[in-house]
């Protein structure tokens, strides 16, 4: 038998324990993990999953190379029920994303890749209703795909 490959895996799981914040002095601090919809500190960070996982799993044979990677984060409620005794506001579900890519070395210094960014075709949830949304965790363009070749002189 021949070489069979090689087969990798990256795993990252994350918790955020708490995320408290004090809006005025004196006052109590805040738990805002597991909370999407608090700009306080970064207007382009508003989500705050309690869990998220990234998987990479890639496959190598010869020059050519497989990568199925995988994104899920926690859901979500509302930042402004933060606090309240009776929570009315609605938060956002879990979400779950799945890339494809691979990239074949032709020769020396030309390699072809391709993929396919969120095959599922996922969309980001709205959770104000108004189209808002988290762009630094979900993904906004929703399914892409792609094609590069890359050649060293």
């Amino acid at each position: 038998m021949g070489d069979l490959g090689t087969v990798s895996l990256n795993l990252v799981v994350s918790r955020l324990l708490d995320y408290r914040i004090q809006n005025l002095e004196g006052a109590p601090f805040l738990d805002y993990a597991g909370t999407i919809g608090n700009a306080q500190i970064d207007s382009g960070a508003i989500g705050f999953p309690k869990w998220k996982v990234a998987a990479n799993l890639t496959y190598e044979y010869g020059p050519a190379t497989a990568t199925v990677s995988y994104r899920w984060y926690d859901s979500m409620t509302h930042a402004s029920d933060v606090g309240l005794a009776n929570p009315t506001l609605p938060g956002v579900k879990d979400r779950q994303y799945v890339d494809l890519t691979g990239s074949w070395r032709v020769d020396q210094k030309t390699t072809l890749r391709a993929g396919v960014l969120n095959v599922f075709d996922t969309a980001p949830p709205v959770w104000t209703g108004a189209g808002a949304t988290d762009l630094a965790l979900y993904d906004l363009l929703q399914r892409r795909y792609f094609v590069g070749l890359k050649r060293r002189f």
